[in-house]
């Protein structure tokens, strides 16, 4: 249903590139639904896919980013 609805809105303004943009204060409002203890969970789950796709990266960011979902 949700590609058709797409395609029809990419017809309605004749762009032949789907995309599906979220503003700012959309992302804001959803993510107020979230409850808090639910981020580390997702970033560690974040940090899992990252893993999988290239086990080889030791970034300071990454490495910092895997501590601090250690400490939690």
């Amino acid at each position: 249903m949700q590609t058709e609805l797409d395609s029809f809105f990419a017809l309605l303004a004749r762009r032949t590139r789907l995309s599906r943009v979220v503003n700012a204060s959309a992302f804001s409002k959803a993510r107020s639904h979230l409850f808090a203890n639910v981020f580390d969970p997702l970033n560690s789950e974040l940090l899992r896919q990252i893993e999988d796709m290239d086990g080889s990266m030791t970034t300071d960011a990454f490495t910092a980013a895997q501590q601090r979902t250690a400490m939690h």
